[in-house]
């Protein structure tokens, strides 16, 4: 039985265990989105479906980080006005 962590009447380790899950769970956030990533990335259409999620859901700036690099990547495809900038004009 672990002893009572300073009179809060709950283990240490029950404390410790909730810091640790705390701290461990942006990072496995962030592993997971780096492989969700690499998914979209690989394909053109699902990065520029990505993207229009981005602009739909209000994520201006994510969105316009995404199409920045999609296009140092995919220079030549054309991107659908949806995944735009608000008053863009043109696919490029």
């Amino acid at each position: 039985m672990a002893a009572p962590d300073s009179g809060s009447g709950k283990p240490a380790s029950s404390s410790t265990e909730r810091a640790s899950a705390r701290a461990a769970a942006p990072a496995s956030q962030d592993v997971a989105r780096l492989e969700a990533a690499r998914d979209f990335e690989g394909s053109a259409p699902l990065w520029l479906e990505r993207i229009v999620q981005l602009r739909r859901a209000g994520s201006d700036a994510e969105a316009d980080a995404e199409l920045k690099r999609f296009r140092e990547r995919y220079p030549d495809v054309p991107v659908p006005p949806a995944a735009l900038p608000a008053g863009a004009a043109g696919t490029r």
